[in-house]
């Protein structure tokens, strides 16, 4: 049934780029390629986007649009701007190119209404959640043939807030690619590859800087264990030199500052322990995500120290990782040298754990989800 398939995944970002939506993209067609459907991703010409990796087992298609990002001053129209001409363009890019019996993937609201009516099969991804302009988004739900959610949280919220029947709504949590994680080398080595100091136990946090992401928490929680070195690998210019401003006078604090997506799990196995910090302080983190990191690290065999939150217990408990109280840099710092302390606890489980979330299964589950 998949070898019959052609899936097209329509967005209006950068592509490829260092955007955790974008990664998110080439994974799941990855993915769906790898399930044997005709995988294609299709993607505005802006300025500032990466070249396709030469290996990628789907096809890009670059559709044109009026590039202000870079303009100064035209930030405030650039957004919505790209996202009207994208879903334009990409409307009649569907009418001429696109087969009538395709799945049609994208988070593009607009998009999802325009394409509804001559495509059967248009699914709706929701990655972050639609608390206003409740109107308009139960129109798109409407819409829709499928809404997709990236928790179980967020699906039934959506049946609830939206009155949807429930076979319409689906969740498929993010997934990672194991066999990545897998050829990895020693701790040493890895350092030694990265030039990173031999010795001193290291903390890791790997991902953007953004504030509900609890990176402050956790450049807090440095102040309370000296001994431990604190490494930030990510972030854009403006949030780095932000974090910068207020933590690099910590001697055992680094921001690495953004790192191609392929170093990851180099610089994850340089670590001691794993840190994902994520605040309870905005429903972002709280309910709303699923973050890719958390499967990454859990597939790299290293102790998880967490903020105990549902969009975090959806994924992992205790047997699998430390979990603490968000925003508690206190209890951070102590729950990273207990897991230094006890280091192969929850790394074994961790790594079982991930194998229920690979990217492939992912594909296979969101495709049956279509067909139920």
């Amino acid at each position: 049934m998949m070898k019959e398939k052609t899936v097209y995944y329509f967005t209006s970002i950068r592509f490829p780029s260092e955007k955790a939506h974008a990664v998110y993209v080439d994974q799941s067609m990855r993915a769906f390629a790898g399930t044997g459907a005709r995988a294609r991703v299709v993607a505005p010409r802006r300025a500032g986007r990466g070249s396709p990796p030469q290996d990628i087992p789907y096809h890009i298609t670059y559709l044109p649009t009026v590039d202000l990002f870079s303009v100064p001053f035209a930030t405030r129209i650039a957004f919505p701007l790209n996202a009207v001409l994208f879903a334009l363009v990409s409307t009649i890019y569907a009418w001429c190119r696109v087969p009538k019996d395709a799945v049609i993937l994208t988070n593009e609201s607009a998009l999802v209404v325009l394409l509804a009516p001559f495509f059967k099969r248009v699914v709706w991804e929701v990655h972050d959640y639609p608390e206003r302009k409740r109107g308009w988004y139960r129109l798109v739900c409407r819409a829709a043939a499928k809404v997709m959610a990236n928790n179980r949280w967020k699906a039934a919220r959506l049946r609830q807030d939206f009155s949807l029947p429930k076979q319409k709504v689906f969740y498929a949590h993010n997934g990672v690619d194991i066999a990545r994680f897998a050829r990895t080398p020693s701790r040493g080595e890895a350092r030694r590859l990265l030039s990173l100091p031999a010795a001193p136990p290291i903390a890791l946090y790997t991902g953007h800087l953004y504030a509900w992401k609890g990176v402050g928490t956790l450049a807090r929680a440095a102040r309370c264990m000296p001994e431990v070195q604190v490494y930030f690998v990510g972030g854009t210019q403006k949030d780095l030199a932000r974090m910068r401003a207020e933590y690099g006078a910590l001697p055992n604090v680094h921001f690495v500052g953004h790192r191609p997506h392929e170093e990851m799990p180099l610089w994850q196995a340089a670590a001691d322990v794993l840190v994902l910090p994520n605040t309870g302080k905005e429903a972002l983190s709280v309910h709303y995500t699923s973050p890719m990191k958390l499967f990454e690290y859990l597939a790299s065999g290293r102790p998880i120290v967490a903020s105990d939150l549902p969009s975090v217990r959806e994924v992992v408990d205790e047997t699998c990782a430390l979990l603490v109280p968000p925003d508690n840099p206190p209890a951070l710092a102590q729950a990273v040298r207990h897991a230094l302390a006890e280091p192969s606890a929850c790394a074994a489980r961790a790594r079982k754990r991930a194998a229920e979330y690979t990217w492939e299964k992912r594909a296979v589950w969101y495709i049956e989800a279509l067909e139920r």
